[in-house]
């Protein structure tokens, strides 16, 4: 763990960590300096520490999606990082299988 991670994750231990509070506070991260590797399309992923979720929800690992999640995509603009569509609506879809 760099020095810049355990910082970030002391200053925001104390941090309120209801839906509400969430919500409202700024969206904040520290890159962790690795990728992972998304395994449907084998490209790689920016790794960062944030404060997105709630730590009682799962395991404490997520998964963003800016282009389909409102705090994803916050997140991601103010760090401007990429923010690419994994969806495809339904229309859209039946429109390519057409074509």
């Amino acid at each position: 763990m760099t020095p810049r991670v355990a910082e970030f994750i002391e200053s925001t231990k104390s941090q309120s960590v209801s839906e509400e509070a969430l919500e409202k506070m700024e969206k904040l991260g520290v890159p962790l300096g690795i990728e992972v590797i998304n395994p449907i399309n084998n490209m790689p992923i920016p790794g960062g520490q944030q404060i997105l979720f709630l730590k009682t929800y799962g395991t404490g690992a997520i998964m963003s999606v800016p282009a389909h999640d409102q705090r994803d995509f916050e997140f991601a603009k103010k760090y401007k990082l990429e923010i690419k569509p994994v969806i495809v609506p339904t229309i859209i879809s039946l429109m390519i299988l057409i074509l």
